[in-house]
Parts: structure tokens; C-alpha cells; sequence
């Protein structure tokens, strides 16, 4: 194998041959994209030119290396570079490196180094290995020798031991390229960095080379891209199946000057090399890209992500006499991809721009959670409804706006959907539920006017249109106030065996295809159920006659009962669903207190082996035939949350021990407490009717209530009938997704038996099918996951309304005046957390040594020679940089919060108590009064170390 290999030749894109730079720039290359020509000087010639003595002596070296000894690391490393400079290249390699530029042809050259472990998903080594830039043909020996030095800095040695590295296997090629003079350079992103959104691509863009970009070093222009879908026609939003994607367009969302205080050039004096140049006043206030230009990066980024199977990439672009080039690409470290818009893909209507979403609903209905499975047909249901609703209170407009969005394990609602529900309603149902807004949407929405005119026209035009015929017979029968409980009751008492679906055994007996349309049978059932059934009992009837029932009792009512409507509607009249499947829970729990041995067992043997075991009882195996009778009758129930992704009774027993063993503490009897609330409530409803009664028009009054209350009543009741019935469908859906991942892990298409929970349904179908990109998959399913957990597990709190992927209402904090003396400042936020600590004013790389462990750095930039700093700070504020630079990435990959603060420097005082939100950029000084800023001798000899 030659130690020379060209871009698009044989082993270009080996990667242990090339190294990562050079294996994707051969990859690029060789799929067409405008890449400089080049070759790079493989690691098989790193290897030859350390056979021999060389090569035992730095062993040797190495041998002795201790991480934790900063000057060791800095002695040792400085030994073997000094002995990779003074040694001349083999005669056979110069001889072809002579060769090679020959053919090149180029005048000048970039050299890069790229080590085999550089450009990883996980570890990206970015920055940590030299780069020269503007090399003459007769140097270009001597800088492949600097790149191959580059290895052995104490920051790469560092941080190849610390990320599991072995230093002598690690090997190093080198790229040499055509040197692009460009005009204007820098670095896209095609997912953006701060907030995961993959359907955003990022740019940032200087003048001169995009050296002083990546480094940090100048605060760039900033343009955002927004990519969107493009379909074969206009499809209704609440169609079940979208129409054929075409593709994607792209989009400038936004774009923001920056100071780009100088630009990197070739050095006019020697001719080679670069230096930094001052911009002109006049320069710093243009935009270095126009917006065509911008697109064409966009665009070019995007083609590169397509190339990497759809995944996120970060490249660096120049442009020179209006030639776009790409300079090389390497997948974006440090950030949580989870591709939640493609869990939405099945909305053909575009997400308008600023919507605010609002969580309040899902935390009410959903609880817990919510996996992309669930979520993928629970949301069309809903989302379906919504839409449906839409012209009977007069806003088709907004049919025009998604209604929900997925978003990190969580549901969100559009809030002008949501307004647009609670306007419907009059004012006294308005100040129920008016919390499900941002704050500042209240008084507008209270204040309303509200006819009942039209009020009635709505409730008319749902008597008339509520309706939908499947095979000649109605569906749905929202006509009116009364007639929403009459077509809940008729699916309760007609469409059971449908909810129940088919059994684990006949499921499996489906092909494939079967399976699929089985799914979206079910589903459709779901959202018919919703649209003609519950909509719009649910969110306009029952809500608004609830609310003025509380209206009634507040105003009317003037006893001394504080508490009248709590007791109203505590409990409901007859025996609902959940409180016959608690009295049968209690038989059970009766059953085993009459047998002490079996009793005895249960308590023993636990949870995991009690129903095992209890077949060695005769009274055990009598027991588990009643069980057998509630499972079968109940067994789609068990777990408080909706989500499919939790196990009932039917799939494990011990959420039935669990069950058992609850009710074994308590010695309640639930009809008891029916007959008490009922007695409670006839006399509290007396007590408020005797009181009507001696009032104005008392007998109007009365009867009014008593339609109130028992129309609410009416409510409650069928609410948990209902719920018990349509988890029936939602276990069978949950029974056909387990069928599902059976048939895709018996064919290895996924990696572990949960996967498939994090994938949307199409993209599950994708995968049963085969048609999946299987690297794009495995991205979203960890993804997704990481997001689900600390959802769940409440590691994050997710804000209660969404805006541009954060906190809405935060982000309306723009006040510099925080009260108490406390000053803000209002920042760009480039890496997401929210950490409070000391800040340490860091002017200088020789002065790491100022910070302690934990403190909040404040820097002008960083460039890779800081990067121990971020193992030692709990978070970073910087005065320029962008939220492509060094310091925002590197803040990004350690989990850091990051913010871009112009005149960070100046503005927070040494050691002053601050608290940093990534979030939203916005930084309090909590006090300022200055802690000490001794130097430790550890940190101190890091300092000198790196200096």
C-alpha cells in the first residue's frame, strides 16, 4: 500500500488507512461534492517513520506517562515531539510526497492532521491536532511532521487516556489540500446544536478563512435554516395517512450580524502562513453571506447529511470567487438528537413559526411519560378531534395550525388551539380552566365578551353535523347537550368486543401486512370514537354545565357550607367501571383473608413467586381461578399511566399481587363509600335548593341547579365508564405493537426488545417492513430514550409552555433590574442547563489557574488549547464566539450550561455569586461581592502546564 492515497483513490476512505478527516473527505469526494483536491499521507507512513529506535524510544516515553502529573505530561510530551521534528522523513516518502505535490499542482496547501480516533460520533477529538494553513510546496514535509508531533500534546494525550484511547495505538495520517483562498468561510450545522431540532440547519460565517470562526475568536454572522416538508398535494390535517412527501425545502428563518472583528488571511509578508487582519467598519456591518448564498451552504450541508444516512453532520465551507467548497465534515458530538418532528411527520400542516404550546392538558389526561409509539396514534386521535371542532366555534382558520406537538416525552397542545376551546365557553367556565394559558393570555380570555346566541348557534350546527354513518348505521352522535352521553353509552354497550380486539393468538396469525391494517384499524376506531363521541361533550358541554354549576353554588348559594361543590360532585351516584373493578379487587383480597395459609404464602413468598407457588394449595389453585375471572375481565387495566409502554394485569400477574397487596392494608369497602358520598351529596344538594328556594325566583332557581348537578353528575359517571372502555382498544394496540417487535427482533432488525417503543408507528412499520435506514433508527431510538427517562424519572422539568424548543415564559425575562439589588443581563444562550456557582474572570489561558473546581468560567473565547478547563468548571459564559464555536461545542459535548455574553468580562465582577440559565441566556448576579480567588497548586500547575 502506498504511503501516499488521493482523495478518490483505492483505500481513500479507510479509515484505520486515512484517519477520520481524510477517510470523509475521500467519501465525500467520491460522492461528488465540491471537495479541493488532495491526498493525504497515510498512517502507514506515520507507523514506517516510527519503526525502528524512534518508535522504542517514545514507548519508552510512554510507558512512564501519568495524566494526573501535569508537568510529567508536559516534559514527556514534549520529549517525543522534539524527537518526531528532528527526524528526517524517509527518503522513499519524501520522494513521494515530492511526487504528490507535483501532480497537485496547488501553490499553496492546507495540512491537516487526521488521527484515527478524530471525527467519531461519540468522540470527535475536534481541535485537539494542528492544522496549517497557506503551505508552500517546500514546507509541506516539515508540516506533516508538525501534524504528526500534534499527537502528542499534553491536551490530545489527555484526553485520548481520559476517553479510553491507547496512545501507541492510536496512529495519525495527514491530509494535504488544495488551499482554498476564501473570501468568506465558517461551519453549518445541519441539526441545531442548542436545541436538538433536526429540522433546522445552523450556520455561522466570517470573512477570510473559517479559522477564526472555529476557533472562536470572532463573533460571526448567524443564519438558521428551517427545512420543510413538501407533499404531493394539500392533504386536510386530520387525515389519517399523509399524502407522499416530495422532499424538503429550505428555508431562512433568521439571521443575525456579528462584529467579526478581523478576518484570517495568508501573511502578506512572508507568503505564507496566515495572520489576523482588522475588518473595516464597513465589513463588520455587512453580512458576509447574502441570503442566496446562505441557502447554498444550507443546502450543501443538507445533501452532506443525506450522504451520512440522515445524520447530523458539521461542516466547515469556504467560498472563493463565488465557488462554494466543502472543506471537510464529521458527524456533531454533544448534543441529544432525538428527531421528535419526524414522531409528528404525520402532519401534513406546517408548524407555525412562534406557536406556544402548553403541556397543561397532556399532564391532565395523559399522566406520565409519553413514548413516540403511544403518542404517534394518540395524538392523531386527538389532533383529529380538535380539527374537527374547529368550525362549530367558528375558527377553521386555524386548521391551518398543527394542533400538538411532540416534544422530549411530553405532549403539547397549541395554545391558540387551546384559547380557542376556552373562548367558546362562557366566562364562568373560562376561569376554570383559564390555567392551561401562558399568563399573559389571561385577561384578555376572561375578559371576552361571550354570547349565548351564538353559543346556541354552536351547539346547534353539533346537533346537525355530529354525526357519521360506517356501513349504514351512525358511528357518532353528538347531537346536543344530552345526546354526546347517548353515543358514549352506545359504544360502552354495543362496540366492547371491538374495543377488546383480537387475541394474542390471532394477532399473531396475521402476515404482515394484516398486522399493519389491523393497527390502523384500531386506530381509526380510536379517532372516530373521539371525534363523534367525545367531541364536543367533553371539552365544551361537560366542562362549561361543570363550570356553571360552580357558578351556581359560588353566587346563588350564600349557606354555610364553604365546601358545597367539593361535595357535589365527590363521587358519583351509581357504580362506575373503576369502582366495580375496585369492589372485585376486594372479593379477591376477602378470598385470601379466608385462607390463613394461603395468606400466610402471599405475605412470604412476595410478589415474584406467590402465584407459582400457590398452585401447591388447594385453596391457592381455587384462588387463581378467581383471578384468572378479574384478569380476564379487567386484565387491559393495572398501571396508572396511559402510556402502552407499562405492562397490565393481563401481561404480569405481579401488578395483580401489587393490587392485592394495597388492598390488604386498608379494610374499605367501596360501595360503602358510594352510599356515604350519596347521602352526603342528597343532603348538601337539599341544603343549596332549600336556600334557592327562599330567594327571587327561587323555583327557576332550583330547577336550574338540579339540571346542573345532574347533568354533571351524568358526566363523571359516564367519564370513568368511558375511560374503562377505550383502554380496552389501547390494550389492544399495545397487544399488536408487542406482535409486532416480536417479528422485527426475530429478523434482528432492532437491537433490544424495548426499542421499538421509541419509534412512531410508521417508523415501525418501516422497520417490519425492512425498508428502514437501520444508523438513523439506532440514533432515534437512544435518542428518544435519554429524553423519555429523564422525563419520567424527573431529572429534567420540562417548561409548562414551549416556545422555539424552550421555556416561553422565561423567556419573556428581559429586565436587567431583578429587585434586591440584583442585576440580569440577557445573553445568548449555546448550550442548554441552568447552574449557579462562582464566577471567575479567566482573561488569559495562564490564568486557568485562578479557577477552582465548580466555578463559572468568564472567558473573551476559547480555542482547543483550554480544554481542561471544561472537566474542572461547572459552567461557561463568553464574550464572543457564537454557538458554533469551540467554547459552545466543547460546553455542549461536557453537558455545560453556555452562554454568549458580549462584554461578559466587564459586566460580572470576579467572583461574584451568579446563576447561569443555558436555557435562555439570561445571567443574575446573585451577589456580588467578590469570594477569593487563590490559586490551588494543582490547578496552578495545570495552568503552567497548558501555558
Amino acid at each position: 500500500m502506498s504511503a501516499i492515497v488521493g482523495f478518490r483513490e483505492s483505500g481513500g476512505t479507510e479509515h484505520a488507512l486515512v484517519g477520520g478527516k481524510g477517510a470523509n473527505l475521500g467519501r465525500l469526494a467520491g460522492a461528488g461534492f465540491p471537495v479541493p483536491p488532495g491526498f493525504t499521507v497515510t498512517t502507514e507512513a506515520y507507523r514506517a517513520f516510527l519503526a525502528g529506535p524512534l518508535g522504542d524510544k517514545i514507548a519508552e516515553i510512554v510507558a512512564d506517562i501519568d495524566v494526573t502529573d501535569h508537568e510529567g505530561v508536559e516534559r514527556a510530551t514534549a520529549d517525543i515531539r522534539q524527537l518526531i521534528c528532528g527526524t528526517p522523513l524517509p527518503e522513499v516518502l519524501e520522494r513521494d510526497l515530492a511526487a504528490a505535490m507535483a501532480e497537485l499542482g496547488a501553490p499553496f496547501v492546507a495540512v491537516r492532521s487526521s488521527g484515527t480516533a478524530e471525527d467519531l460520533a461519540d468522540s470527535s477529538f475536534a481541535g485537539m491536532h494542528d492544522t496549517f494553513l497557506d503551505v508552500v510546496p517546500a514546507n509541506v514535509a516539515a508540516a506533516v511532521r508538525d501534524c504528526w508531533a500534534s499527537l502528542w500534546t499534553p491536551r490530545a494525550a489527555v484526553y485520548r487516556q481520559t476517553r479510553g484511547f491507547d496512545h501507541l495505538e492510536a496512529a495519525m495520517a495527514v491530509v494535504v489540500q488544495t488551499m482554498v483562498e476564501a473570501d468568506v468561510s465558517g461551519v453549518g450545522f445541519t441539526g441545531n446544536p442548542l436545541t436538538a431540532d433536526t429540522t433546522e440547519s445552523v450556520i455561522d460565517a466570517s470573512w477570510g478563512l473559517g479559522e477564526a470562526v472555529v476557533s472562536g475568536s470572532v463573533t460571526p454572522d448567524h443564519f438558521v435554516f428551517k427545512h420543510q416538508q413538501v407533499y404531493a398535494n394539500n392533504q386536510s390535517a386530520y387525515a389519517l395517512v399523509p399524502t407522499r412527501s416530495l422532499g424538503v425545502t429550505l428555508r431562512l428563518k433568521e439571521k443575525t450580524v456579528g462584529s467579526k472583528e478581523h478576518k484570517i488571511v495568508r501573511d502578506p509578508v512572508t507568503g505564507s502562513g496566515t495572520v489576523a487582519q482588522e475588518v473595516s467598519e464597513e465589513q463588520r456591518a455587512d453580512f458576509s453571506l447574502s441570503d442566496a448564498d446562505a441557502l447554498r451552504v444550507a443546502e450543501l450541508g443538507y445533501r452532506v447529511q443525506k450522504h451520512y444516512d440522515d445524520l447530523p453532520q458539521d461542516i466547515e465551507w469556504a467560498i472563493a470567487d463565488g465557488e462554494l467548497y466543502l472543506l471537510q465534515s464529521r458527524p456533531i458530538t454533544g448534543v441529544n438528537f432525538a428527531w421528535d418532528e419526524d414522531v409528528d411527520a404525520w402532519q401534513t400542516v406546517t408548524e407555525t413559526e412562534d406557536a406556544v404550546w402548553t403541556r397543561v392538558v397532556s399532564d391532565e389526561g395523559w399522566t406520565g411519560a409519553i413514548t413516540p409509539l403511544m403518542y404517534s396514534f394518540r395524538a392523531h386521535m386527538w389532533n383529529t378531534a380538535w380539527h374537527y371542532g374547529l368550525p362549530f366555534y367558528g375558527r377553521e382558520d386555524l386548521r391551518s395550525q398543527r394542533a400538538i406537538k411532540y416534544h422530549k416525552g411530553e405532549a403539547y397542545l397549541n395554545v391558540e388551539h387551546e384559547k380557542a376551546i376556552i373562548l367558546a365557553g362562557p366566562k364562568q367556565a373560562r376561569a376554570m380552566v383559564v390555567n392551561r394559558l401562558p399568563k399573559q393570555d389571561w385577561d384578555e380570555v376572561l375578559a371576552s365578551p361571550w354570547s349565548a346566541l351564538e353559543y346556541l348557534k354552536m351547539v346547534g350546527k353539533f346537533a346537525m353535523m355530529g354525526r357519521k354513518q360506517v356501513d349504514g348505521r351512525n358511528v357518532g352522535n353528538a347531537s346536543g347537550f344530552f345526546g354526546h352521553f347517548k353515543s358514549l353509552q352506545d359504544y360502552i354497550d354495543n362496540r366492547n368486543d371491538e374495543a377488546r380486539g383480537l387475541t394474542e393468538e390471532q394477532v399473531a396469525s396475521l402476515g404482515d401486512a394484516e398486522l399493519k391494517a389491523y393497527v390502523e384499524q384500531l386506530t381509526i376506531f380510536e379517532t372516530d370514537y373521539a371525534t363523534y363521541a367525545t367531541m364536543p361533550g367533553w371539552f365544551i358541554y361537560s366542562r362549561d354545565v361543570m363550570a356553571m354549576l360552580a357558578y351556581l353554588v359560588a353566587t346563588w348559594y350564600d349557606g354555610d357550607n364553604p365546601n358545597a361543590f367539593l361535595e357535589l360532585v365527590t363521587g358519583t351516584p351509581k357504580p362506575t367501571a373503576a369502582l366495580r373493578e375496585n369492589v372485585e379487587l376486594r372479593q379477591l383480597t376477602l378470598a385470601l383473608r379466608s385462607e390463613p395459609d394461603l395468606l400466610r404464602m402471599f405475605q412470604e413468598t412476595g410478589r415474584e413467586r406467590f402465584f407459582e407457588q400457590a398452585w401447591e394449595l388447594e385453596s391457592g389453585r381455587a384462588f387463581i381461578e378467581q383471578c384468572q375471572i378479574f384478569v380476564d375481565k379487567n386484565g387491559h387495566r393495572g398501571h396508572a399511566d396511559r402510556d402502552i409502554y407499562w405492562p397490565r394485569y393481563a401481561d404480569d400477574w405481579r401488578l395483580l399481587y401489587d393490587s392485592l397487596a394495597v388492598h390488604l392494608k386498608v379494610d374499605d369497602d367501596p360501595m360503602e363509600h358510594l352510599e356515604a358520598n350519596n347521602v352526603r351529596r342528597a343532603e348538601v344538594a337539599e341544603d343549596i335548593m332549600a336556600n334557592l328556594r327562599k330567594k327571587s325566583f327561587g323555583f327557576l332557581r332550583v330547577e336550574v341547579f338540579k339540571l346542573a348537578l345532574d347533568y354533571s353528575l351524568r358526566f363523571l359517571e359516564i367519564r370513568d365508564n368511558e375511560r374503562w372502555f377505550i383502554d380496552q382498544s389501547t390494550y389492544s394496540l399495545r397487544r399488536a405493537f408487542l406482535d409486532m417487535n416480536r417479528r422485527v427482533r426475530e429478523r434482528g432488525l432492532l437491537d433490544a426488545d424495548d426499542d421499538f417503543w421509541f419509534l412512531a408507528k410508521e417508523e415501525l412499520y418501516e422497520v417490519l417492513d425492512g425498508t428502514h435506514n437501520p444508523r438513523l433508527i439506532r440514533a432515534k431510538v437512544a435518542g428518544r430514550r435519554a429524553n423519555w427517562e429523564a422525563f419520567l424519572n424527573r431529572e429534567v422539568a420540562l417548561p409548562k409552555f414551549l416556545q422555539h424548543g424552550g421555556d416561553f415564559e422565561a423567556g419573556q425575562l428581559n429586565s436587567f433590574e431583578l429587585g434586591d439589588g440584583r442585576v440580569g443581563y440577557q445573553g445568548m444562550p449555546t448550550s442548554r442547563g441552568v447552574m449557579e456557582g462562582t464566577a471567575r474572570l479567566v482573561k488569559k489561558l495562564g490564568e486557568i489557574g485562578r479557577v477552582h473546581r465548580g466555578e463559572i468560567a468568564i472567558v473573551h473565547a476559547t480555542d482547543p488549547g483550554w480544554t481542561p478547563i471544561f472537566a474542572l468548571v461547572s459552567a461557561i459564559v463568553a464574550e464572543t464566539g457564537g454557538m458554533l464555536s469551540h467554547c459552545s461545542s466543547l460546553a455542549r459535548e461536557h453537558g455545560l450550561p453556555a452562554v454568549q455574553l458580549e462584554g461578559a468580562l466587564s459586566l460580572i465582577p470576579d467572583g461574584a455569586r451568579i446563576r447561569i440559565d443555558g436555557n435562555t441566556g439570561q445571567i443574575e448576579v446573585l451577589d456580588p461581592v467578590a469570594e477569593s480567588a487563590e490559586e490551588s497548586e494543582g490547578v496552578r500547575e495545570l495552568a503552567a502546564a497548558l501555558s
